[in-house]
Order: C-alpha cells, then structure tokens, then sequence
C-alpha cells in the first residue's frame, strides 16, 4: 500500500497520521515545537510514526534502530482485536504490556522488548486476533544506559470503556524510579484537542501517543481534552532509570 493511499485511510476512519519517521534525538525540536529532554540515563533517539496495517501478521518496516530498549504504542480500530506479541528482524524477544478497549472507540496498547536489544532492528512484526480494519502503530527507540543485561523496571496500566467526556484523565502509574512515561488514547472524536503537562505529545498532527520524563515515584496520569465528549481508553508505560 502506499504512503498516500495510508495517510488517506487513515484520515477517513480518523487514524492521526504523523510524518512517516518523526526524529527527535537530543534536543532537535520535534514537529509542533516541542524540544526534548533526556533525563541522566535515559534517552529518545527517535519517534518514528510506523503507518497503519491490517492483518493477523503486520509487518512493520522503515526502520533502523540505535537504542537498547524498544516500545511500540498501537491504536486499534476495534474491541474485538486483540495484539498477540510481536517478533523482529534481530529475534528479540517482545510482551505486550498492557491495552484499553472501548466499543465505540477501539483500543490501545503497549509493547515493548523483553530487556535490552542490540540496535539494528529494521522490521517489527506484530500478530493480533480478529483483525478488523486499520491499525496504528508508533514505536519509540530508547537508550536506557542504566539498564540491566536481562531487564529493566518497568510499570504498566490501562483503562476500558471511559465515560463521556472532553476531559479525559488516562491510567495512573506508579513508577518505582525516575524514568520515562509513554501513554496512548483512542477515542471515538478522533485525536485529542490538547495534551496537559508534564506531558507532550509527539507532535502536530498527531497527539495520540504522548511522553514524558518522570522525575518522581509519585502517581501520575496522563490527560487530554477532546473536541466533543466521547468514549474513550488509554494505555501507559513507565520505564524506570
């Protein structure tokens, strides 16, 4: 499929559609103006928009990895969908982390690799049951230098099936470090009006999946406002320092 024919898609079943890689390694300033910040031992390399696919197997490709730790962001356009697992191009192993599910407005969910990687990965392969319609998908490229050989703290939530409303506060993790927060929302108005601090989002037009390095332990929850009230799920990651 083509880029044009995705990016058309995409907008007519209400998918964000970001530049096809969106680089933001150190402080080069993100689409939006959004400058980014590294905090002491963890670093974006990038946020490269993976377009969208539809099938039980979907074959993420236009990558090269750099970081040791991976994690994908999806929106899905059904509840009936689940994602599996993923696999790569460098046999690295991966887990889902957690997903929202909303009749109305699909769902989201997180994956991310089972420990550190090698750099290098070129293709992303992500199984799903009852695959219907197009799926989004982002994948952040991440250096974690304090990260272990085999592992690294991470903490995970979701929410299902949230109430109508234009102000919609997403699951609230409790990181056991400082470290980054990646969050992902789907709700049936399409993409969120505006991103609330500390968050930000990857950058116009997409505000969909968003990000921010976490100073604290302290309970934190991603939130957004939407242009009408609505429906809606949301998912989020904390990976710590």
């Amino acid at each position: 499929m083509s880029r044009l024919l995705s990016v058309f898609l995409a907008l007519l079943l209400g998918f964000p559609v970001l530049s096809q890689s969106t680089k933001v390694v150190g402080t080069t300033k993100l689409q939006g103006g959004t400058v980014l910040g590294n905090r002491r031992s963890i670093k974006i390399n990038s946020i490269t928009d993976l377009g969208i696919a539809s099938s039980a197997s979907m074959a993420l490709t236009g990558i090269n990895t750099v970081g040791n730790v991976l994690v994908l962001t999806s929106l899905m356009p059904s509840s009936a969908m689940t994602l599996t697992g993923a696999t790569d191009s460098a046999s690295n192993g991966w887990t889902v982390s957690t997903s929202g599910l909303d009749a109305a407005s699909g769902g989201t969910a997180v994956l991310r690799t089972n420990g550190v990687v090698s750099p290098g990965v070129t293709t992303i392969t992500v199984t799903a049951t009852s695959p219907s319609g197009f799926t989004g998908f982002w994948l952040y490229d991440l250096t974690i230098t304090s990260a272990g050989a085999a592992s690294f703290a991470t903490t995970q939530a979701s929410v299902s099936t949230q109430g109508s409303t234009t102000n919609q506060v997403g699951p609230s993790l409790t990181p056991t470090g400082s470290g980054i927060i990646i969050a992902v929302t789907a709700n049936n108005s399409g993409q969120p009006a505006a991103i609330s601090g500390p968050f930000s989002a990857v950058g116009s037009p997409s505000r969909s999946t968003v990000w921010t390095m976490n100073p604290t332990t302290s309970a934190i929850s991603p939130s957004w406002t939407t242009l009408s009230a609505t429906t809606w799920c949301a998912s989020a990651i904390s990976l710590v320092e």
